[in-house]
């Protein structure tokens, strides 16, 4: 009798305690509900941890607490509290509701993509969310800018490598010729040195001739201007003048 009156009495203090501890978390619930509509974010904070003293397992504080601690830009806690929620058993709308602030934390980190499957998730569970399906649209409208940043950033960098490549080669090249020095004979010049030779030869002949021919017309010019003849004397006269313009062109070559 002893042990079935002890054994009623502990059963007693028990429903008396979790009574109480229910009493407690929907009383910490309520304030920090309270809290949380004036935006008194830091007390919705304290609430929500009181609630889940009174019971760790209460999916509505951990929840509460995620959105608060959202508020309050603690984003890895939030995080923290919302995957927790995940593994507790939802309903599809809820489960909704936790991807939808899971992406909104991905949002905020710039993180589009991460963000854009978790807005889709949201919306397969509750396709009627118009807020999701807003923020999915924006997210998908995010995520090209950071493909063409990508690209761009790449593009940029296969350009510089090929400008580096490009330039090792020509650093290349020039220590070759360096090393290797080549003697310049063109070919050109070898081709031109025989036209040369022959130009002046012809030139030196023609200038034997005309000495010859300069000697021979003098000479009979003389002669016939001791006879005292008029034309001969105008010959001699043209072959001055030819002789001084021959030592002028001679002059402008020189020049």
């Amino acid at each position: 009798m002893k042990v079935r009156i002890v054994l009623l009495s502990f059963l007693f203090a028990l429903f008396c305690s979790s009574k109480l501890d229910g009493q407690n978390l929907n009383n910490a619930l309520r304030q920090g509900n309270n809290a949380y509509k004036e935006r008194y974010y830091s007390d919705a904070i304290q609430h929500y941890k009181d609630a889940l003293k009174a019971d760790s397992t209460s999916t509505k504080a951990k929840f509460a607490l995620a959105d608060a601690l959202y508020q309050k830009k603690q984003d890895s806690l939030a995080m923290n509290y919302y995957k927790e929620v995940l593994q507790d058993s939802l309903s599809r709308e809820q489960q909704a509701e936790v991807f939808h602030n899971i992406g909104n934390i991905q949002m905020r980190a710039k993180d589009y993509k991460k963000a854009f499957e978790s807005y889709k998730q949201s919306l397969i569970l509750n396709p009627s969310d118009d807020d999701t399906r807003y923020n999915l649209v924006l997210a998908q409208k995010l995520m090209p800018k950071d493909k063409q940043q990508n690209q761009q950033n790449q593009k940029q960098d296969k350009q510089q490598e090929q400008k580096d490549k490009k330039q090792d080669k020509q650093d290349k090249k020039q220590d070759k010729k360096k090393d290797n020095p080549q003697k310049q004979e063109p070919p050109k010049d070898n081709q031109q040195k025989p036209k040369q030779d022959k130009q002046q030869e012809q030139d030196k002949s023609q200038k034997k001739e005309e000495k010859d021919l300069n000697k021979q017309q003098l000479e009979q010019l003389l002669d016939s201007y001791k006879t005292s003849d008029e034309k001969t004397r105008q010959k001699m006269q043209k072959v001055q003048v030819y002789l001084k313009n021959k030592d002028k062109q001679k002059a402008k070559k020189k020049w």
